[in-house]
């Protein structure tokens, strides 16, 4: 996955995310799986976007900020992501 992730490859990148947050295949570092989710959600993956809002929402490898968990979870939801759409219905957030 690293190279495909390093070349740019959105799916790629977050399946290094998911790796680097639960240690597989590598250090379990919550930074750099931030890092990961950041660049695969800029291009628009809903998984990455999912995943990255709730980095935010609990703080992990990234300041807490419910206000961005928020924004990413709606475009996760647009997405068709359904544990963003759960997650939106759980807070009282509209994502149509």
């Amino acid at each position: 996955f690293r190279e495909a992730a390093s070349q740019g490859d959105e799916y790629a990148q977050y399946f290094m995310g998911i790796c680097c947050s639960l240690g597989l295949g590598t250090e379990k570092n919550y930074e750099k799986s931030v890092t990961w989710f950041t660049k695969s959600a800029s291009q628009g993956n809903p998984d990455a976007q999912e995943a990255l809002a709730s980095c935010y929402l609990s703080g992990m490898g990234v300041k807490k900020n419910t206000e961005t968990a928020k924004e990413l979870y709606i475009k996760a939801a647009r997405g068709g992501n359904e544990m963003a759409r759960e997650r939106l219905n759980e807070m009282g957030v509209s994502w149509r």
